[in-house]
C-alpha cells in the first residue's frame, strides 16, 4: 500500500483486514477516503505513531473518536468535547476547563462529570434543562435556569418545598 500512490477504498480496507499498522502508509491519501477508512476502522487511531495535528483534524469533524485515541493530551480532549461534549466520558484526566467545554456543546455530558461545581452544573442545565437529572447538588438557582432551558426538569427537582 506504501508504494502504491493512490490506493483505493477496496485496497485499503483489505490491507488494513489484515494489519491495521498499514495505517501508517495509508494516511496519505485523501480525506475523503480516508473518512471512510476511518469510519470502517476507527480502531486504527490507536496505533500510535500519528501526529497530534492529525488526530485533532479528526477530533474535529468526530470528537467520539477520542475512545480510540491511546493517552490523548489536553489539547486533543478539548476538541473533542467542544465537537461532541459526550465524548468527556472517554477523556480520563478531567479539567474543569474541559468538564465546562463539554456541558457547553452537550448538557447532558454532566453524567459524565467526575467532579462537579455549581458553575459547571449551571452551564449544563443552561444548556439543557434535563441535566438537572445528573446534577449531584441541587440549588435553587441551578433548578431555576434548568426550568428556564425546559419546563419538563421540573420532574427532575430533589430540593423539597421548592417554589418555581
Amino acid at each position: 500500500i506504501g508504494f502504491i500512490k493512490s490506493p483505493t477504498l477496496e485496497m485499503c480496507l483489505t490491507a488494513l483486514k489484515k494489519d491495521k499498522t498499514v495505517i501508517q502508509y495509508i494516511k496519505t491519501c485523501d480525506d475523503t477516503l480516508f473518512d471512510k477508512i476511518i469510519q470502517q476502522y476507527p480502531n486504527v487511531l490507536e496505533c500510535s505513531f500519528f501526529p497530534d495535528d492529525f488526530y485533532l483534524k479528526l477530533l474535529k469533524k468526530n470528537g467520539l473518536l477520542l475512545q480510540y485515541i491511546i493517552n490523548p493530551n489536553y489539547l486533543l480532549c478539548l476538541e473533542a468535547v467542544k465537537q461532541n461534549g459526550l465524548a468527556l466520558q472517554f477523556v480520563k484526566e478531567q479539567t474543569p476547563e474541559i468538564c465546562l467545554e463539554a456541558v457547553k456543546q452537550n448538557g447532558l455530558a454532566l453524567q459524565f462529570v467526575k467532579t462537579q461545581t455549581p458553575l459547571i452544573c449551571i452551564e449544563a442545565v443552561k444548556q439543557n434543562g434535563l441535566a438537572l437529572q445528573f446534577v449531584k447538588e441541587q440549588t435553587e438557582k441551578i433548578c431555576k435556569n434548568a426550568i428556564k432551558n425546559n419546563s419538563q426538569a421540573s420532574m427532575y427537582i430533589k430540593i423539597p418545598n421548592f417554589k418555581i
